[in-house]
């Protein structure tokens, strides 16, 4: 899903922690933008982890300061493709991009997604 989300950008969805567009690697702050985007972690993920306490609460909140801003969604991320085209890309991507496996869709489904047979506007 982000490979493909790269696609149409000039930038990648996670650049804040591109280890080629920063100096530090912060495996906080990259939950912190995954979780800004799909939503808390799940709590059964969070219970097979090995590395959970390292990042995470008792209760599934992180532990110290996130930097994934406010408005970090995938709409406002996206800024090279409009109106309904950007919808459909964006439901597209958000097939592949689930934090449960089983949710995620399957290449075979992928390809009947309607983003990839649509009529895109020129601009």
């Amino acid at each position: 899903g982000l490979s493909v989300w790269d696609l149409p950008e000039d930038q990648k969805l996670f650049k804040d922690i591109d280890p080629f567009e920063v100096h530090e690697y912060s495996e906080l702050n990259h939950l912190s933008l995954i979780s800004a985007l799909l939503g808390p972690v799940p709590k059964e993920l969070l219970d097979k982890g090995t590395r959970t306490d390292l990042f995470y609460k008792s209760d599934g909140q992180f532990k110290g300061t996130t930097i994934a801003p406010l408005n970090f969604t995938f709409e406002n991320s996206l800024r090279n493709i409009h109106n309904e085209d950007k919808r459909m890309f964006i439901e597209f991507v958000q097939r592949m991009i689930k934090w449960h496996l089983d949710e995620r869709s399957t290449a075979k489904e992928l390809l009947q997604d309607p983003w990839l047979y649509a009529d895109f506007d020129d601009d």
